[in-house]
């Protein structure tokens, strides 16, 4: 190029659109520079426009080794001996042998004694070795519904009793009474409630204690605290709180009541507001060993719990409560059942104005679509009117609503469903006498 004289013209090369020039110097009688050999054209008045001029790309860095973050600061002495004190505690809440526990809060001290506070990784690491071991059996709450350290959801209409059911099993699990027919552990239950209010829930527990026939003044290992404004979403020290009060009174059931209640200014449709709720509690389960019931509201069709899909992920068992078949029932069934196998149960709750008691009674569910035909109802009606048995032909003569043929065949459908039976010696024909059995008269009950 030659060299540039008094007067250079500056050409603003357009690059790749960044705001970037490269300036370049000719002579005006010059050819533009972007113009080749082989297309010159120097009598045109309009230059050929620029073309982009592509940055070279810098050469990716040399990849190099993940380097070890530097571990935090030791914490002071004093923080480390309360970190041992809440680790023993923590040991003894989850059923640890007492001489483990013991022998594992030396181990600590003896570790802040010589000056080696961990600096590890905060992965508490196992090896698949571990898999060889044989577990130990599993703890349960109630028998073959909730375990030590589960994380369940409760949830139905509001209205339904959602709180007197659980109050009852609280007392159960305290007192080492059967629920529902199911055995429970016998061990101390704490309930945190955020919905109730300190009176109403203490009625509530006096009314069930009664019903269970404990008699005034016995002391039962239920502890609960009432509108203290636990919003584990404004406030996750709550967490802390919670691990302690259950260490403090050795809980194994935890009831928490409500979901909507202990997550204030949150969005229950939102992913983002729910599952740290329940991861913090898993978290608090896991420590424990408690097992961590959340009492929820169904959603507006009744057919399943309110809020973001995440709640279901996030727990190990889900119970929806709704009216049962018969009338005065509740219907328990879970929705997610991670360790067990899928449940349907059923109660039939008592308030008693006079005597001021709450009784909770397990009746036999029913299959999902369980239907009678005017027939069987008929059987099961006159059956039940008749508790010492009636034989098949006075049943056939007295049906009143149906034929005598379809009497009969009602009869025999439910021998065959296990809501009738035989009673007699044997024989055949018009000797025969049945009678209801349990089932039958459970259902006989539900339809009088």
């Amino acid at each position: 190029m030659p060299t540039p004289t008094a007067a250079p013209e500056r050409i603003a090369h357009g690059g790749n659109g960044n705001g970037f020039t490269l300036p370049t110097y000719r002579d005006p009688g010059e050819p533009p520079p972007w113009l080749s050999d082989e297309n010159e054209d120097l009598s045109s008045p309009w230059p050929i426009a620029p073309q982009p001029v592509k940055r070279a790309q810098p050469m990716p860095p040399a990849s190099q080794p993940a380097k070890r973050p530097t571990p935090p600061p030791a914490p002071d002495l004093s923080t480390q001996i309360d970190d041992a004190l809440r680790a023993a505690s923590r040991d003894l809440a989850a059923k640890v042998a007492p001489d483990a526990a013991i022998a594992r809060l030396h181990e600590r001290l003896a570790q802040i004694r010589a000056g080696r506070p961990t600096t590890r990784s905060r992965l508490a690491l196992h090896g698949a070795i571990e898999a060889w071991e044989t577990l130990p059996p599993r703890e349960w709450v109630i028998e073959g519904l909730i375990g030590a350290g589960d994380v369940v959801l409760f949830f139905g209409d509001a209205g339904l009793g959602k709180t007197y059911v659980l109050t009852d099993a609280a007392i159960c699990v305290a007192t080492g009474e059967p629920w529902l027919g199911r055995a429970t552990s016998g061990a101390p239950v704490l309930i945190i409630d955020e919905e109730s209010g300190h009176r109403r829930l203490t009625d509530r527990l006096s009314r069930t204690m009664r019903g269970h026939g404990i008699a005034p003044g016995t002391p039962v290992a239920v502890s609960y605290a009432c509108m203290i404004g636990v919003n584990f979403l404004a406030d996750p020290t709550w967490y802390d709180e919670l691990t302690a009060t259950i260490c403090d009174t050795g809980a194994r059931l935890v009831i928490v009541d409500a979901l909507a209640d202990i997550a204030l200014g949150g969005d229950e449709n939102s992913v983002r507001d729910m599952q740290p709720i329940l991861h913090g509690l898993r978290t608090v389960a896991e420590q424990t060993g408690a097992a961590i019931v959340v009492i929820h509201h169904a959603n507006r069709s009744g057919t399943g719990y309110r809020g973001s899909s995440a709640i279901n992920g996030a727990v190990d068992l889900a119970l929806q409560v709704s009216r049962g078949d018969a009338a005065g029932t509740l219907k328990i069934e879970s929705v997610k059942a991670r360790d067990i196998e899928p449940v349907t149960f059923a109660c039939r709750p008592t308030w008693d104005a006079i005597t001021e008691t709450f009784c909770l009674a397990a009746v036999e569910a029913r299959p999902a679509g369980q239907m009678f035909g005017k027939g069987e109802k008929y059987i099961l009606r006159y059956l039940w009117e008749h508790p010492n048995g009636a034989g098949k032909r006075e049943i056939e003569n007295h049906a009143d609503v149906c034929s005598a043929g379809t009497a009969r065949n009602s009869l025999y459908a439910l021998v065959s469903k296990g809501f009738a039976k035989r009673t007699d010696e044997g024989g055949s024909g018009d000797a025969a006498t049945f009678a209801l059995t349990a089932t039958g008269k459970s259902a006989a009950r539900d339809l009088a």
